[in-house]
C-alpha cells in the first residue's frame, strides 16, 4: 500500500510541476500502478514456486 501512495505522490509531483497537466498524471498514475501490481503478481508467484512447486507441474496429484 504505501508503495502505490509514494507512486501516486511522485505522479503527481511529475505532472503538475514539471509539466503542468492532469492528463500526465492520469497517464503516470496508471502506469505506476500497473507496474506495482506486476511486481506483487511476479513475487506472488515466485513465492508460490519455492513453497509449492507441484502448483506449476501441470498434474493435478490424482490419479
Amino acid at each position: 500500500m504505501i508503495m502505490q501512495i509514494l507512486a501516486f505522490m511522485w505522479s503527481g509531483v511529475f505532472s503538475l510541476y514539471i509539466v503542468d497537466s492532469l492528463y500526465v498524471f492520469g497517464i503516470t498514475a496508471i502506469a505506476h500502478a500497473l507496474l506495482i501490481a506486476a511486481i506483487v503478481v511476479t513475487a506472488y508467484v515466485f513465492y508460490t514456486a519455492k513453497n509449492k512447486p507441484q502448483v506449476f507441474d501441470g498434474k493435478s496429484g490424482k490419479q
